[in-house]
């Protein structure tokens, strides 16, 4: 309502109808822009955050003995890679159960 009375008193101010509709198509965008905007913080915040854990990747592991969480069997501190993503993210397959591990030592699928 407070910008309907700011158009109102601009038509009565400048009596030419020109102008206030280039004054209402400006306030118009202006909304439009500020509602995009809002939204894509709003969506562009949790694609973030989902993206955060996948970063993981490109950390560095410190923890210097790894354990295959399924057989409980120390995995070797040097490894064979097994498959492209071994080889680029590092990652063990453990040799007793075949279980694929990411070199945090968290099972991947």
């Amino acid at each position: 309502m407070f910008w309907l009375q700011i158009v109102l008193n601009y038509y009565i101010v400048l009596q030419n109808s020109f102008f206030v509709l280039i004054l209402i198509a400006t306030i118009i965008i202006g909304a439009l822009f500020i509602i995009i905007f809002i939204i894509l913080i709003a969506l562009g915040g949790k694609k973030t955050r989902a993206a955060a854990k996948k970063i993981d990747n490109y950390k560095i592991n410190t923890n210097s003995e790894n354990i295959c969480p399924n057989c409980e069997q120390p995995l070797p501190a040097f490894r064979k890679p097994q498959g492209m993503r071994e080889i680029l993210f590092g990652g063990w397959t453990c040799a007793n159960c075949k279980t694929k591990l990411d070199k945090f030592g968290r099972v991947i699928e």
